[in-house]
């Protein structure tokens, strides 16, 4: 079920995108083969472009307070979002992303640890390490340019 969700929202954000955005991908992700995208992020809007400009699903590791209410944090795991504790390493987030990129999936980090507040890129924290080290995983890079601008 949450394959059938996730694809309608594929679909949507992509159409929203093309329409409303100048939507350009360069690149793309290998069609098969775990990973991790490795992406900057500085607007709401990071989620749904990054995921429509991929030709696979992917999961993304984010914040766990951000969606407090617990049907709306079931929902949304279920659509591929891995809450991580911050403050820590939080080694029940990572180990699922390690587990899905063994497994051959695309796994999202934004190394900064969140959101930009001034739109400029900040220090990276450890955690994309821990994942290439436990798991030899290539890394693609993505930058999100002009979201900032348009909803910080």
């Amino acid at each position: 079920m949450s394959g059938i969700v996730y694809g309608l929202l594929w679909v949507l954000a992509r159409g929203v995108a093309g329409l409303c955005f100048r939507y350009r991908v360069e690149g793309q992700v290998p069609r098969t083969g775990g990973m991790l995208v490795a992406a900057n992020h500085a607007s709401y809007l990071d989620i749904p472009l990054l995921g429509c400009g991929m030709n696979r699903r992917a999961w993304y590791l984010g914040r766990h307070d951000l969606f407090p209410i617990p049907v709306l944090s079931g929902l949304l795991q279920s659509l591929g979002w891995i809450p991580v504790k911050l403050g820590r390493l939080d080694r029940e987030a990572f180990g699922k992303a390690i587990n899905l990129i063994r497994a051959g999936h695309v796994v999202v980090i934004f190394p900064e640890g969140g959101r930009t507040q001034d739109g400029h890129l900040r220090q990276p924290k450890a955690g994309i390490g821990v994942i290439v080290s436990q798991t030899g995983c290539p890394v693609v890079p993505a930058y999100l340019r002009g979201t900032f601008d348009v909803l910080p």
